[in-house]
């Protein structure tokens, strides 16, 4: 996940954060009308870099797009900035698919576009700063941060040299008036919004059944597979190799380590073993992660790992979110047992928790700040830093119930590039207890 950040006729800022989130690649561009834009990229696939200027146009992309043909471009981001420049922002926006935060300045008319996808899966925050704007991928505590909405995309205009008023019109996504009209009152005072909305990309839900079963959707089962499927292939093939292993990585993760725990940390000179796999799956065990393992053993080589990182507060291999990943292993094993499967257990002391949540979480997660998106944050994070134990075994790494800290695992740093959640998926796949004493009852 790569960061951008724009400052917006206003004094930039240093936001440290936004290094951990684009290793790859670091730049920033400055136009004569006092606005800067900068990109942290990591690089999922190709190797482009951002920011991307040509005829006064600078654009900033964290995201995937899918609907552009791979072999006319180099990479999504080439794809995405020529759409733009070609057939404008609306018209872009309404033609591709993805994840994808964007920010777009025309210094032509001096307008700052800026949006999220319909489904809102990257981070954008705005912040005012001085008598101008600051958009950017991760906020800090310094600054009154408000998360930029998936309801439509949003067009700033300056008003005038002294940059004191400012006009903003909003183009609404199909259904999310409201939601747009709310956002740009609490930042703004001028606001306009536009009359035409833009197409979702979602089918409206049916809210009538009738006693018959229509016809077209005895396959629905089997249609809702092939579009998962799908899904899941076209993240896999699109990813690059894994990420590279060294001491320097390693080392970095150690220190890091040792500030926020007490217990005794790895050292660089102890024996490390790279995961060697591009993917990953955050991996509590439940139906939803472990169909998009399976999923994922159909489109990746059998030569390739693949990562399932497990996460455990406090009590270790005794938690459910434990016991049920070492049991969904076990059927994974036996359904699959030609590929590798890494299982890393990230076991994380109450006492670390309580420190990196103060230190690092709880910033990355503002301004939300739920009990619940406290719970899914932290697990996101343990998870997402890639170190834990592994027990080796004939088919790649697997874990036993008794192991935990066991002195016979071996520490194992995970070189996957993208990882995958099921976050929201029980509900569709009937993932909860009720499901399944439903089933066992017929």
């Amino acid at each position: 996940m790569c960061g951008i950040l724009c400052c917006y006729k206003c004094q930039c800022i240093d936001n440290k954060r936004l290094l951990n989130r684009g290793p790859d690649h670091q730049s920033s561009f400055t136009t004569s009308s006092n606005v800067k834009l900068a990109a942290y990229i990591l690089h999922v696939q190709g190797h482009s870099k951002q920011p991307v200027a040509r005829e006064k146009k600078i654009m900033l992309f964290n995201g995937q797009i899918f609907t552009f043909d791979k072999e006319l471009y180099s990479s999504d981001t080439e794809g995405l900035f020529n759409s733009l420049v070609n057939f404008g922002v609306l018209k872009s926006v309404e033609e591709t698919q993805g994840p994808n935060a964007v920010i777009f300045y025309d210094e032509h008319t001096d307008e700052l576009w800026f949006w999220r996808d319909y489904f809102g899966r990257r981070s954008l925050l705005i912040a005012h700063e001085g008598d101008g704007f600051i958009l950017c991928s991760v906020g800090d505590s310094e600054r009154q941060w408000h998360e930029v909405p998936a309801g439509g995309v949003f067009c700033l205009k300056g008003g005038g040299n002294n940059g004191k008023s400012y006009h903003v019109t909003c183009h609404a996504y199909q259904g999310r008036r409201d939601t747009c009209a709310d956002f740009a009152s609490q930042l703004f005072k001028s606001v306009s919004i536009a009359q035409d909305c833009i197409s979702s990309p979602v089918t409206p839900l049916n809210t009538t059944l009738t006693c018959d079963i229509p016809l077209q959707w005895v396959d629905t089962s089997d249609t809702f597979l092939h579009l998962l499927s799908e899904s899941v292939r076209k993240r896999a093939q699109c990813c690059g190799k894994p990420l590279p292993f060294s001491l320097d990585t390693i080392s970095d993760y150690c220190s890091r380590h040792c500030e926020s725990t007490s217990s005794s940390p790895c050292n660089p000179h102890q024996n490390m073993t790279p995961s060697g796999a591009r993917l990953g799956v955050l991996f509590s065990g439940g139906i939803d992660c472990t169909v998009l393992a399976a999923l994922l053993h159909r489109f990746v080589p059998l030569t390739e790992p693949i990562d399932l990182l497990n996460v455990s507060f406090g009590n270790f291999d005794s938690t459910p979110d434990r016991m049920s990943a070492l049991a969904s292993l076990s059927d994974l094993q036996q359904s699959c047992a030609d590929r590798k499967w890494n299982l890393i257990k990230v076991n994380v002391s109450r006492d670390e928790l309580q420190t990196s949540r103060k230190k690092y979480i709880s910033d990355l997660l503002y301004p939300h700040n739920t009990v619940l998106d406290d719970s899914i944050g932290c697990a996101l994070w343990f998870a997402a830093r890639g170190v834990g134990h592994c027990t080796r075994a004939d088919v790649g790494c697997t874990a036993r119930a008794d192991a935990g800290a066991d002195p016979t695992d071996e520490w194992m740093f995970s070189t996957a590039r993208l990882l995958f959640s099921g976050i929201g998926a029980d509900e569709l796949l009937g993932g909860y207890s009720r499901h399944r004493g439903a089933w066992q009852n017929g």
